[in-house]
């Protein structure tokens, strides 16, 4: 969810890293299902694992289908469209690989990598000529991630 540059850049950074920092939620809910309905963890997991495989694809989707309105709307040209998709994609691997190492952190800690993650965009955006407030996804409604509730950036409208 998570970043995606949108949700990205958001679910963004977010994403990547709350899910991995959410694990031990699903786990506990995993064990929960197998316990109460006497299923295999195999298939109690697969279930999961492509509930999280589509809602991630259709993150990805409407991250691209805002950059294309974007285009359209003159608000950022095709070349910005690919070097966003590109660092998103980037972030994404970035934040799978110290997905495991985040979740460990304290609060505080993870307060500290966000920031300096947020700051690293923020250059990034500059540097490409991007406005920042294209970074941030609107997904989950007028609020943008999760309705305004998700773990986002903190960037400004």
């Amino acid at each position: 969810a998570t970043f995606a540059l949108g949700a990205a850049l958001i679910t963004v950074v977010p994403g990547t890293f709350a899910q991995g920092y959410g694990s031990t939620n699903h786990d506990s809910l995993i064990q929960k299902i197998i316990q109460k309905f006497g299923l295999k963890e195999t298939d109690v997991r697969s279930v999961f694992d492509s509930f999280q495989q589509d809602k991630m694809s259709q993150m990805e989707k409407q991250h691209e289908d805002r950059l294309t309105q974007l285009v359209k709307d003159g608000k950022i040209t095709e070349a910005q469209k690919k070097l966003m998709i590109t660092k998103h994609e980037e972030m994404q691997k970035t934040m799978q690989s110290q997905r495991d190492s985040f979740k460990d952190k304290t609060p505080e800690q993870r307060r500290a990598l966000m920031d300096t993650k947020r700051a690293e965009m923020e250059k990034w955006a500059k540097d490409n000529g991007i406005d920042i407030q294209y970074l941030q996804p609107r997904l989950g409604g007028p609020g943008g991630h999760m309705g305004g509730r998700g773990m986002g950036m903190g960037w400004k409208k």
